[in-house]
């Protein structure tokens, strides 16, 4: 007898317990489902004012159909062309942070040398100090981002996720030396103090 089944077909008899009849499992559909990634919108992309020229590109798209459709359309093809966005900018926020406390401290130490900076200096290191608080508040929301999702999936198993933020953030904001109305640069933790 000549079987039906293709070659990507999968069956297999099974026992036959009250019936002369064997029964049959049969998979006919023998595929995989694609694994769609999703595409989650990231709040870090506020800070980003190129982010609307981006939205209002993807928005201008006319779609046909029903107002739910052309609604919905619109928001997908928004967020893909801000995920697209972000990766071709590839922004790592790690590096500009430190990049910023690397200038910071360069001034900071020339500063320590000289006794003073020039007006220039002066502007130089307030332009990086912005640079670094903007960086360190993109991080921040994106560090919240990723809490939320942390905490939701974890629960409280997770301290160490949020021992190693706290420990970050509070190393940020020591301070190690420090200058007297004197022009002497103080190390230690008492004399700062």
């Amino acid at each position: 007898m000549e079987s039906f089944f293709s070659n990507n077909d999968y069956h297999e008899h099974l026992a036959r317990v009250a019936s002369d009849h064997c029964p049959i499992i049969l998979n006919i559909l023998n595929f995989k489902l694609p694994t769609v990634k999703s595409i989650k919108f990231e709040d870090v992309w506020v800070f980003y004012p190129a982010i609307i020229k981006v939205v209002k590109k993807a928005w201008a798209i006319n779609y046909q159909g029903s107002h739910a459709h052309i609604l919905n359309s619109k928001f997908g093809r928004s967020l893909r062309s801000l995920f697209f966005w972000s990766k071709a900018k590839k922004v790592n926020l790690n590096l500009s942070k430190d990049k910023s406390m690397e200038d910071i401290l360069e001034i900071q130490n020339q500063e320590a040398e000289m006794g003073c900076l020039s007006d220039e200096d002066c502007w130089k290191l307030e332009a990086k100090v912005l640079v670094l608080n903007s960086t360190l508040a993109r991080l921040n929301t994106w560090w919240k981002q990723r809490a939320k999702v942390k905490w939701m999936v974890d629960g409280d198993c997770n301290i160490k996720f949020f021992h190693s933020y706290a420990s970050a953030k509070r190393r940020l904001n020591n301070i190690v030396k420090i200058k007297d109305e004197d022009g002497n640069v103080l190390e230690e933790q008492n004399q700062i103090e």
